[in-house]
């Protein structure tokens, strides 16, 4: 059921923030450890399972900066 929820909650934040004319993005392709330790959850039960963030864009897949140092011409 964890996973059915984190898609409820992960839908209801996208629309959220579309309606706020912002740009979501999702994976859950994430290091675990990390994010356990960012958000301090290192000796607790819970884990992330999903990752939704959002934000202004000009609906390029990759910002600027990485699209100059995969091109060479940093």
């Amino acid at each position: 059921m964890a996973y059915i929820e984190a898609g409820h909650i992960s839908q209801t934040f996208q629309l959220v923030a579309t309606s706020l004319g912002l740009k979501t993005w999702l994976t859950g392709a994430l290091t675990d450890d990390q994010v356990e330790t960012l958000l301090r959850l290192a000796d607790s039960p819970e884990q992330p399972l999903f990752f939704v963030g959002c934000g202004k864009s000009n609906g390029q897949v990759m910002c600027e900066e990485m699209t100059l140092l995969l091109s060479g011409r940093e």
